[in-house]
């Protein structure tokens, strides 16, 4: 009976209800970032406005009639004298009639020639002429002197008569005027020569005025830069002091930015600066040159100046491109008829750039495939050839720039077709020649964006700073797990960081909190996704 229930009691233990299981651990609500490649650089880059360094109205210094000024656009070296000699010559920026002032000038020596003639006469005659007639004057005197005291003497004893005595002192006196009037010439001619020298002087000061308003008739630019505006015309007159064009610097050159107060106080000057020129690769450098003192009343920012230089030339191909080793030119001529008395209906090419001249005759280089109403942008090639022509004997001024000649037969040219500019001399009667205009790389008013530092970072997988742990390690959310990777972490920027290792590549999801608790294959829930740089 025991047994039995023994039994049973072991039979109810063993049916009865069991311990219920554990449950299941939440998962971490996490939020994250997706992975991909980025510049980090963009985000960071402000955006500023390109201002010339210096300017300048540049004025004739002399009134006369402009013969030639440069056109707008321009490229001139600037002229450098010091000491009287000049260094640098520089290019011409005007041109006046000279005409006027050669005339002056030249009255101007004639007047030096005369005074000097002059002086040298009144010097001559007072060297040699007056002193002869001084020591004549001289010796009459001391003879009348001498008869005089002699006649007194004899008078004395009654031996003649009194007027002879008188006569005696008469000529003594006439002799002794006539000795003070000889040294009275002498310094009148003194003073003459004095007044003569003066004159000279005078006269080549006139000489030297008229010798700088001579070579004023040339304007020369004062510093390198572009002709940024013309305000006269070839053939019209300008007063003396008149602006004739406007000269802008173009290297060095300065960018304008505008940063807040923050961002003002971490810049110093002589900073680091790069530049990111719209079409060029490789950044600029430059330097922080100037800070503003004074915020902008309306945006409440700052202005900082940036220092850089500035290059004018023209578009470089790389090896692999054919034009890379072509002859270069910097732009063409159209063939065209004139429309003004007296070249109504006569064809033209410019005397000094296009029209050439061989063992056969004169011939202009042309391209017939492009005509008039074709566009040549920059780097567009030409095929050459040579096109005789027969030039007249008519010549003229094109907007007085350049010298154009008639063509009394332009052969087989056809009218608007394109004429090469300043082909150099060669014996081929063909030519592939590409077309390249200098351009500078910053112009003033162009926008640029500029990143604060002097180094920028590489591309390639950022991730936030807080996203990694303090052992360097990373939680990728992965199939509903945390799983730790060991990255290796490169160089920051702005509060990001690159990384590199395995497991980390583009659309990976990091985990971008609870970094310092999370365990690898801990579960998580995607709660909210992040964007790098919000």
């Amino acid at each position: 009976m025991r047994a039995l229930v023994g039994a049973c009691l072991a039979t109810l233990v063993a049916c009865g209800p069991t311990a219920p299981p554990p449950e299941p651990e939440a998962p971490r609500p996490v939020t994250v970032v997706e992975l991909k490649e980025m510049d980090p650089v963009k985000p960071l880059l402000l955006t500023g406005s390109v201002e010339s360094w210096k300017e300048t109205d540049v004025s004739v210094e002399i009134a006369g009639r402009i013969e030639y000024i440069a056109e707008s656009g321009t490229h001139l070296e600037g002229r450098w004298v010091e000491d009287g000699k000049v260094l640098a010559e520089g290019g011409v920026l005007a041109r006046l009639n000279t005409n006027e002032y050669e005339i002056s000038r030249e009255q101007a020596a004639a007047a030096v020639d005369v005074a000097r003639e002059q002086a040298a006469t009144a010097t001559v005659h007072l060297e040699k002429v007056l002193p002869a007639s001084r020591d004549k004057a001289k010796a009459n005197r001391d003879r009348a002197e001498a008869e005089y005291v002699r006649y007194r003497q004899a008078g004395e004893q009654r031996a003649v008569s009194e007027i002879d005595v008188i006569k005696a002192k008469a000529d003594s006196d006439a002799m002794e005027a006539n000795f003070a009037e000889s040294l009275a010439a002498i310094d009148a001619k003194k003073s003459e020569i004095k007044a003569l020298n003066a004159n000279h002087e005078k006269a080549k000061q006139a000489l030297e005025q008229a010798e700088f308003d001579l070579s004023r008739c040339r304007l020369y630019a004062p510093f390198t830069g572009a002709v940024s505006e013309v305000y006269i015309e070839a053939g019209g007159y300008a007063q003396r002091g008149q602006a004739v064009a406007h000269l802008v610097m173009m290297d060095p050159i300065k960018v304008d930015l505008a940063v807040s107060r923050d961002t003002l106080s971490k810049l110093r000057v002589g900073d680091a600066v790069l530049l990111y020129v719209p079409g060029r690769e490789k950044p600029q450098p430059g330097r922080v040159y100037e800070k503003g003192t004074v915020a902008d009343r309306n945006t409440r920012t700052f202005r900082v100046s940036i220092f850089t230089a500035n290059s004018y030339s023209a578009t470089k191909y790389p090896e692999d491109d054919a034009r890379a080793g072509m002859l270069r030119i910097k732009g063409v001529m159209i063939l065209q008829s004139g429309t003004i008395d007296p070249y109504v209906g006569v064809f033209y090419a410019e005397e000094k750039r296009v029209l050439r001249k061989d063992g056969e005759g004169y011939f202009v280089w042309a391209d017939p495939r492009y005509t008039q109403a074709d566009s040549l942008p920059d780097g567009a090639v030409l095929h050459l050839r040579k096109f005789r022509v027969t030039p007249g004997d008519r010549r003229g001024s094109y907007q007085g720039i350049y010298l154009i000649r008639e063509l009394k037969d332009i052969g087989e040219l056809k009218p608007g077709a394109m004429m090469a500019v300043d082909v150099p001399d060669t014996d081929k009667d063909e030519l592939k020649v590409v077309v390249t205009r200098p351009q500078w790389l910053l112009r003033p008013g162009q926008l640029v964006e500029a990143l604060l530092g002097g180094e920028a970072p590489a591309p390639g997988l950022y991730i936030p700073v807080d996203a990694i742990a303090t052992d360097g390690s990373i939680f990728v959310a992965d199939d509903g797990k945390a799983r730790r990777v060991k990255a290796r972490v490169g160089g920051q920027i702005g509060g990001l960081a690159r990384v590199e290792g395995e497991g980390l590549s583009p659309g990976a999801l990091v985990i971008t909190d609870y970094v310092h608790f999370l365990e690898d294959g801990e579960p998580v829930r995607v709660l909210r996704r992040r964007k790098i740089g919000k």
